[in-house]
């Protein structure tokens, strides 16, 4: 009783704090909210920036540089400070909704435990009505020193007025079947054996009856322990339903086993919970032995199993949810480098256009970036479902020219943007491009027209084998549908060649 409201009190009062702070935060901070234009974690979102600001009065948190380019790659032209301020929140923001979110989930599991009490008054378990299913509970029980957890079934309230008539030779069949229980033969009986009282999907009524009950009992307990040599016991089940009655015989060969005194406490528990069971047939309570062996038993029943099964479901959760969501970064960064490099042929195609139609490099650049980036950002930048296809198609190239440009304009001279451009995207072809344009400012190399067209057709042909080989990885995609639907073809073949036999 006092787990039961320890736990109860500590759910109840986490829960409410948990919801408490949520609430002050975001009321603390709603004007503020309403000017927000990330949208994203909007009731999470005051609670994370103030568990963000304690943390980081108390401890000295710093990203690793590797998690830092990354996100530099993802979040063109935000500053380090911002970047970290953003990857902080993001990660409480998810924590605390994982955190809400199990705080429910164990409350609902604690009071579903609370409803579950099987064992009333410490000694009586109440049995199904009648036509229900038998009932199985596991019991925690307690003799003196000794503990072990009790696998108890308990068949359900007989009404044998209203009982189903079904075929004998069926319960029959089924008792030749199983009688045995884990027994592989007659000869040899060792272990206990499987006296059923009913067969299942049947109201026929079996009664047992033993020539030796000091060695099988007629619930079918072997006693090997009590003889010191093989014996031969007879066994006879009585088929019983309305007037029909059938006997059916059974001679078993019991093998001695010895046992120690542990064992034989058990064995008379046993033997007890059987004629308790016997005893109270018709009655609503089925009510556990006291005392065994002259010892005291406590009984308990573990209710708090799911409980604990959900503690550790998100306990992995808590472990396995930062793992996926720096998966989902990497993911990211890689689509942003295939992007980038399905779209350098056809900005080097549109460059060397404008430069031969005797545009500045500068001013090409700034052609570029107007043709799509400028009437995007016109019309809705923050959301992506309104960007044009080539702008989606083209975005992290865009967004790296459109911030080379501001940079200029603010400023910067062209030979340190264009460094800057290269650096930041960091490939190969694009560094080269920015090394190409540096140089010609630099040292106004005369050919720059004709080296960049030579750029132009060699990436034209690197372009043909990224489509050969995005083609090679959407047929290895389509392979496993390819797949299913063979074995959907073969299943139905089989089947109609099978039906026609």
């Amino acid at each position: 009783m006092l787990r039961d409201i320890i736990l109860f009190g500590v759910s109840v009062g986490v829960l409410c704090l948990y919801f408490a702070f949520l609430l002050y935060e975001w009321f603390l901070n709603k004007k503020k909210m309403r000017a927000e234009t990330d949208k994203t974690y909007n009731f999470i979102l005051p609670a994370a920036k103030r568990i963000l600001s304690i943390l980081q009065n108390r401890l000295y948190m710093e990203l690793k540089e590797e998690t830092l380019k990354r996100y530099r790659k993802l979040y063109v032209g935000k500053s380090d400070d911002d970047i970290k301020r953003d990857y902080y929140i993001k990660h409480i923001s998810v924590f605390l909704y994982m955190l809400g979110i199990c705080q429910v989930l164990f409350f609902v599991t604690l009071l579903s435990c609370q409803n579950d009490r099987e064992l009333v008054c410490g000694y009586y378990i109440e049995k199904n009505d009648i036509g229900g299913e038998q009932k199985e509970i596991k019991v925690e029980t307690k003799i003196g020193g000794l503990e072990k957890e009790l696998d108890i079934t308990l068949p359900e309230r007989k009404y044998s007025d209203e009982e189903i008539k079904i075929q004998s030779e069926k319960v029959k069949k089924y008792i030749y079947a199983h009688y045995l229980g884990k027994n592989k033969s007659s000869d040899k009986v060792c272990k206990n054996l499987y006296l059923m009282k009913k067969v299942k999907g049947s109201m026929f009524v079996v009664s047992w009856f033993s020539d030796d009950e000091k060695i099988i009992s007629e619930q079918g307990k072997v006693y090997g322990s009590r003889i010191s040599k093989p014996q031969q016991v007879g066994l006879t089940a009585v088929i019983k339903y309305e007037a029909f009655k059938e006997k059916l015989r059974f001679n078993v060969i019991v093998t001695p086993v010895k046992k120690g005194n542990e064992q034989s406490i058990w064995d008379e528990l046993d033997k007890l919970l059987s004629d308790a069971m016997e005893k109270t047939k018709s009655l609503r309570y089925f009510k556990l032995p006291e005392k065994v062996a002259g010892k005291k038993i406590k009984y308990g029943i573990n209710r708090y199993e799911p409980l604990w099964k959900l503690t550790a479901i998100m306990a992995v959760m808590f472990i396995i949810v930062p793992y996926l969501l720096e998966s989902v970064t990497k993911s990211k960064v890689s689509d942003r480098e295939k992007q980038l490099k399905l779209a350098y042929p056809e900005m080097i195609e549109k460059f060397v256009l404008l430069v031969n139609a005797g545009l500045p490099v500068k001013n090409a650049w700034i052609r570029i970036t107007e043709t799509e980036g400028e009437k995007s950002k016109a019309n809705n930048y923050t959301d992506k479902n309104y960007l044009s296809k080539n702008y989606r198609d083209n975005y992290y190239l865009i967004e790296e020219m459109l911030l080379t440009r501001r940079q200029m304009e603010n400023g910067l001279s062209e030979e340190k943007a264009y460094e800057l451009f290269g650096r930041r995207i960091g490939l190969l072809s694009y560094m080269k491009f920015c090394t190409l344009l540096v140089q010609n400012m630099k040292k106004g190399t005369a050919d720059l027209i004709r080296i960049l067209e030579y750029e132009s057709a060699d990436v034209f042909n690197e372009r043909k084998e990224n489509v050969k080989i995005l083609g090679e990885e959407a047929g290895t995609k389509l392979l496993l549908p390819m797949m299913i639907m063979m074995v959907i073809i073969f299943a139905i073949i089989m089947y109609a060649a099978f039906a026609g036999m």
